[in-house]
């Protein structure tokens, strides 16, 4: 039971903070995948966003990997998050980017992974954008509103 815990609620969030364990899952990434260079660069306060969007921004980056790791052949990997001000609104966008083999993102094979991401984006009033075309590699950008 404590394992299935910590598979739902990765309890690093509560221990390092955002920042810290996500660069935690790239950096245990990377030795698994020496060929494939992962940097992570976070701008704006990424301290209160809450448990939700913590969550689901620490398991979109873990998706996002697994899927590079599978399907992409990337050499390079880029993570941005950036949290926005705008007036009274706050926003936190989450970008993936290689330099992989591409895909067709409207083609109808997506498999679960996608579609998980996009699904758990939109469960927080979210969007994600897929830009990728073959021999072009694959930006993913996901935008979601921080409440409050």
């Amino acid at each position: 039971v404590h394992s299935m815990m910590q598979r739902l609620r990765p309890s690093v969030l509560d221990d390092l903070g955002l920042a810290a364990a996500l660069q935690e899952e790239i950096d245990a990434w990377q030795q698994r995948h020496p060929a494939v260079a992962a940097t992570l660069s976070v701008e704006g306060d990424a301290g209160q966003l809450g448990e939700a969007i913590n969550i689901s921004l620490y398991r979109l980056v873990q998706e996002s990997l697994t899927n590079i790791s599978k399907h992409d052949g990337a050499t390079q990997v880029d993570i941005r998050l950036i949290l926005n001000q705008q007036d009274a609104h706050r926003q936190v966008v989450l970008e993936i980017t290689d330099n992989g083999c591409g895909m067709q993102p409207a083609a109808g094979n997506r498999g679960l992974g996608l579609i998980g991401m996009r699904e758990r984006v939109e469960a927080l009033h979210g969007t994600l954008a897929i830009d990728s075309a073959p021999a072009r590699g694959v930006r993913i950008r996901l935008t979601i509103p921080v409440p409050g």
